[in-house]
């Protein structure tokens, strides 16, 4: 009775564990320094965990070794260790509950070793499967988060070269505001040059929408970037809620992955940098349009 009511302390402690690392990763964003802070609160918590579970372990230990002292005594003795093995696992209790002679005793309890045995052997192996599983999607995650930096990368190239089409206009602004001035000072204007003038106004005016719309596809593919991100970050969230469930018993794997989480929270804080960084260009390349806009109405 001791021993299950030390397993079921370590499982509550493992789920407050669990439950603070779910409300960690919620306020993630809000205050980095918070997340920090409940970060290494949780890494201590956890070595307390590693260092119960050594704990644990002994006395699991010492309690195996006194259930095979008691396979040597009587019968009274092996009922008190047919008791304690069902308190460990449950199938186990429909087959002592069909030992009825002394004779298929010893029968029954070498089929009970076996198929404990291979129960054990398949949940190692599923165990396995489990975390290679893991691994790869982790894997996935990498590869998408890479190219989601290459995109903000391409977005940056493309801002840039929105910038050179920009200062393009600008110049042509500035020349456009040149030849005004010249036809202002001369009394007698040409019909036609000024009807070309207008058509040439409107191109210009045509122009600067396009770029416009070009503007509004890249704000739309950061959109669909910082969605991908979002969608990114829920599926790390449920792959850690898996990996929770190992930590216990798969100290090594656990380490691996707890890297690969750093690593791509450094990932997605460097995609989010860039996107606030080209929500800003994408703000000032507006103003500078409109100033462009308001210039163009004052010149007509």
């Amino acid at each position: 009775m001791n021993l299950k009511r030390e397993i079921e302390t370590h499982t509550t402690c493992d789920q407050d564990l669990i439950a603070l690392k779910e409300n960690n990763f919620k306020q993630t964003r809000p205050n980095f320094e918070i997340f920090k802070k409940e970060i290494l609160k949780l890494i201590e918590q956890n070595q307390q965990l590693k260092n119960e579970s050594k704990v644990m372990r002994q006395k699991i230990d010492l309690c195996s070794n006194q259930l095979r002292e008691e396979q040597t005594e009587k019968h009274k003795i092996q009922e008190e260790y047919h008791h304690e093995l069902k308190l460990l696992t449950d199938q186990i209790e429909e087959l002592e509950s069909k030992v009825l002679q002394n004779k298929e005793q010893k029968k029954i309890n070498q089929q009970i070793r076996n198929e404990k045995k291979e129960k054990e052997t398949k949940k190692i192996i599923k165990k396995n499967q489990i975390l290679i599983e893991l691994r790869t999607k982790n894997h996935r995650l990498e590869d998408l988060l890479t190219k989601a930096q290459t995109k903000n990368e391409e977005s940056e190239i493309a801002y840039q070269e929105l910038d050179q089409k920009i200062l393009k206009l600008a110049e042509a602004v500035q020349q456009l505001e040149e030849h005004i001035n010249q036809l202002n000072k001369i009394k007698n204007i040409n019909n036609k040059n000024f009807q070309k003038i207008k058509q040439t106004h409107l191109q210009f005016i045509k122009s600067i929408n396009l770029y416009e719309q070009e503007i509004l596809k890249k704000k739309e593919n950061d959109k669909l970037i910082t969605d991908q991100i979002i969608n990114l970050q829920f599926q790390l969230n449920e792959k850690q809620k898996e990996n929770k469930q190992f930590k216990l018993k798969e100290s090594q794997s656990n380490t691996r992955i707890e890297t690969m989480e750093i690593q791509t929270r450094e990932l997605l804080k460097k995609n989010q940098k860039l996107t606030v960084e080209n929500l800003s260009i994408v703000e000032e390349k507006t103003k500078l349009i409109q100033i462009i806009k308001n210039y163009i109405k004052k010149c007509k």
